[in-house]
């Protein structure tokens, strides 16, 4: 049975949004100026050694907004991918992580690239989201 989030959006004097903190599978659905969207959730992997998750995007037009994806504390590692490609890297380059999730890297080598996912906080993506635009997040246990 599908769940399903309606007027999920959290709306701010800055960005308007939807924040999780629970990952299953279910179906945000809003109006956001006009334009309905839906982001469907799906848990691709929940195993005992790490949970993939990924976020589709539905929408007649692009349309902006917050995507808030909480870390939880009990990650020993993360990342996140947009489309396949790796969007945010491990925030711990030192912890093994066997056969971690496939994203396409990016050419950038610069040893001091820093991650900005952190275990028991949040991440926001804020993004012009078009109609089938896939996040995929990825935490090690």
């Amino acid at each position: 049975m599908e769940k399903f989030i309606d007027n999920a959006l959290i709306t701010g004097d800055l960005f308007s949004g939807i924040c999780v903190m629970e990952y299953e599978n279910a179906t945000y659905r809003f109006n956001l100026n006009g334009t309905d969207v839906q982001v469907k959730m799906e848990v691709l992997k929940d195993l005992p050694d790490r949970k993939v998750t990924s976020f589709t995007f539905i929408t007649p037009s692009p349309v902006r907004f917050r995507l808030d994806l909480f870390i939880p504390e009990e990650a020993r590692n993360a990342h996140i991918g947009l489309n396949g490609q790796e969007l945010i890297g491990f925030f711990d380059k030192n912890a093994e992580v066997i056969n971690p999730e496939p994203f396409i890297k990016g050419s950038c080598n610069d040893p001091h690239k820093v991650s900005t996912l952190h275990p028991g906080e949040f991440q926001g993506l804020n993004f012009a989201w078009v109609n089938d635009d896939v996040i995929t997040l990825a935490y090690y246990l």
